[in-house]
């Protein structure tokens, strides 16, 4: 790991390397890694090892303070796959059902309350297949192909197909406007679906045009970014999306271009840009 380390997210006790290091100590047989806002989980088959910060629970530990020990969880099964928000944590069992633990005062663990839990709780969330978390909002890819958000909803990125009031969260939720989904990907505050046919489409907060529309408005209702052609490819981050582009395996970005993330030096700009290498 590398980067900032102020939660000691990185499994070390104080440094802040920016060079990839050695962090914490893992069982073998690690299959997967998530980073959230301030900390990280790594799973085996059938555990689940979290360290970092846990102001709110998300290390699944009963101490608050920030940890770079790894705390050790289980969901009652085989894991197949996590996603961290910023002071969350989701993680999948093989049987389709989903367990979170962490913050949840914007509803974001998905079990119809806003308490927090510091313990996996099963979700109401079943047949599930992926997962994609945002700051305060999380969302499954099903086995029929739809996908299911729940969470912080202000901006419409559980998508509704409408915004709920200030800091308000709503449990699970089919997202409309989408057709059969083959991956779910999630920004801070907005969500993209990649449909099976290559069309990707976006929803929530658009300040950065971040979801493709020319406007900052908030796109409630799924758009589909300009990308130059179908689409194989789809991840969400911060307040940008990018698409690798089926015939030219090219990578193309939208959205905010802070400290040059799309590896040119470009603004915010919901006309895809080419990354260059």
């Amino acid at each position: 790991c590398w980067g900032s380390n102020t939660s000691m997210q990185l499994g070390l006790g104080s440094s802040t390397p920016t060079e990839p290091v050695d962090s914490v100590a893992l069982p073998g047989g690690i299959v997967g890694v998530a980073a959230g806002g301030d900390h990280t989980c790594a799973w085996t088959r059938t555990t689940i090892h979290c360290w970092g910060d846990n102001g709110a629970g998300q290390l699944g530990a009963e101490v608050s303070a920030p940890t770079w020990v790894p705390n050790t969880l289980r969901i009652g099964g085989d894991v197949i796959h996590m996603a961290l928000g910023r002071a969350h944590s989701c993680a999948l069992r093989a049987d389709g059902v989903v367990f979170c633990w962490g913050s949840n005062y914007q509803m974001q663990l998905g079990d119809g309350t806003a308490d927090d839990h510091i313990r996996p709780t099963e979700s109401l969330v079943t047949g599930a297949v992926s997962l994609a978390s945002g700051d305060f909002h999380t969302c499954a890819m099903r086995t029929d192909g739809g996908v299911t958000c729940w969470g912080y909803n202000e901006y419409g990125q559980v998508g509704a197909g409408v915004r709920d009031g200030f800091e308000m969260g709503r449990g699970p939720t089919d997202v409309v406007g989408v057709g059969i989904a083959t991956g779910v990907t999630a920004g801070r505050t907005h969500t993209c679906v990649l449909e099976a046919a290559g069309v990707p489409k976006c929803f929530g907060y658009n300040v950065s045009a971040q979801c493709g529309a020319p406007v900052t408005l908030d796109v409630v209702m799924p758009r589909t970014p300009a990308f130059s052609g179908g689409v194989v490819g789809l991840w969400a981050a911060g307040d940008s999306t990018c698409a690798e582009v089926a015939a030219s395996g090219d990578i193309e970005c939208i959205g905010r271009n802070e400290g040059g993330v799309f590896g040119r030096n470009d603004g915010t700009t919901s006309t895809p840009v080419l990354v260059t290498w």
